[in-house]
């Protein structure tokens, strides 16, 4: 049921971020009917909008704060009472048959399977095959395992809503050329960057079509033989995959920067569970989905952004103005050149934008490239330019 979004607002004024947060999930366990667009991504995007609240600046945390609750409050508006499905004990223990259980049967004992080592192996492999819509479910298992246990309990009604939807067959290829990248996980970052540049544009109908193909196994063109380079490891390719998402964003044209957005969010994810513990599998799925986007969107071409000299000079200032004016380019070259002070100020700057404004991809974006960036410090200004120059774009609307 829907709440008045101005009255919540001020009855929580005083709550801690942690507190407003359980708030707004709280107002959300009206349940979920199935994968509508809005039930997928609202649950993703208050938790991306708090895990940044630490990074937005006191002018813009208010706006920010009401972010989390208007998207709350517009799940509210459409969420109805989902089937009974109580968190019992699970009737097996095996992994084994984690691996063959039915999808209900896993939604009954999500909460067990979080519970224990052995099974979350196994889920988060399940899941990690999921694509199309269900593919944010590995985004939102990620936020369930970082939670404490108050906010996880109230996380799970989301995350069965997805394994719910897990049973049904997303994997077609639906016409889609796609490589399998199973000789690429020990590939340097070289023959990766090669590889993706020579993937053919897909002849699905659609680019929603094109991607649902990623994970088909058995479909596709063999990967080259890469020869000497291949001294990598699968957690590094993993990595190398979201470096390549984020370099791609930054000459995508204006129609397609949405599509490029799921291209990171999705691949970060499963670099995510490769630094889990699950290398080769998150490996795997990472570069499905860049091979895949690339394959259903057209390869873009990789940047030729240039660092702004001017940037030691004038810095965080010159990031403000670019923004102010809407200036896409010259707000990524700013970034890449930027120093460790200046790309500092840079996210808070970003990271402050994007939470105030209500656009749920460019927050979920900025979330992820945030978290790559973490991960990958030498490839820090990448992610942060990739982050900016999708702001600059949605400002310059």
């Amino acid at each position: 049921m829907s709440f008045d979004l101005d009255d919540f607002m001020v009855a929580r004024q005083h709550d801690s971020d942690h507190a407003f947060l359980l708030a707004c999930l709280a107002e959300m366990e009206s349940g979920t009917s199935g994968l509508s667009s809005l039930e997928i991504h609202a649950p993703l995007e208050v938790m991306a909008r708090h895990s940044l609240l630490p990074l937005v600046d006191a002018p813009r945390r208010p706006s920010a704060r009401r972010n989390i609750a208007k998207a709350a409050r517009d799940f509210a508006d459409v969420a109805k009472p989902p089937a009974s499905e109580a968190d019992e004990a699970p009737d097996f223990t095996d992994r084994d048959d984690w691996t063959d259980a039915p999808w209900p049967t896993v939604g009954r004992s999500l909460g067990e399977a979080i519970r224990r080592p052995r099974n979350l192996r196994v889920l988060a492999k399940r899941v990690l095959q999921q694509v199309g819509g269900a593919g944010h479910g590995q985004i939102l298992l990620h936020h369930v395992l970082d939670a404490d246990p108050h906010v996880r309990r109230k996380l799970l009604p989301h995350m069965r809503m997805f394994v719910r939807a897990f049973g049904e067959d997303q994997s077609t290829a639906g016409g889609a050329v796609i490589p399998q990248v199973g000789p690429l996980l020990r590939a340097s970052s070289g023959a990766i960057d090669e590889f993706l540049g020579g993937i053919p544009r897909s002849t699905a109908d659609t680019p929603h079509t094109g991607i649902r193909g990623v994970m088909a196994r058995g479909q596709g063109v063999e990967v080259a033989e890469v020869g000497d380079s291949a001294d990598g490891t699968p957690l590094e390719a993993a990595g190398t995959a979201c470096v390549a998402a984020a370099r791609l964003m930054l000459t995508a044209k204006t129609d397609m920067e949405y599509g490029w957005s799921h291209c990171l969010t999705l691949s970060e994810s499963a670099w995510g569970f490769a630094n889990r513990g699950d290398e080769d599998v998150g490996a795997v799925v990472a570069l499905s989905y860049v091979a895949g986007f690339v394959s259903a969107l057209g390869f873009p071409g990789w940047s030729s952004l240039a660092p702004d000299a001017s940037t030691s000079a004038t810095g965080i200032a010159a990031l403000r103005q670019a923004l102010a004016s809407a200036s896409p380019e010259d707000a990524a070259a700013i970034c890449l050149g930027a120093s460790e002070d200046v790309a500092r100020e840079a996210w808070g700057e970003v990271i402050s934008q994007a939470s105030g404004l209500e656009d749920a991809h460019l927050v979920k974006y900025a979330h992820s490239c945030f978290r790559s960036a973490a991960r990958k410090p030498e490839a820090e200004r990448v992610f942060l330019a990739a982050a900016t120059r999708l702001l600059a774009r949605w400002l310059a609307r």
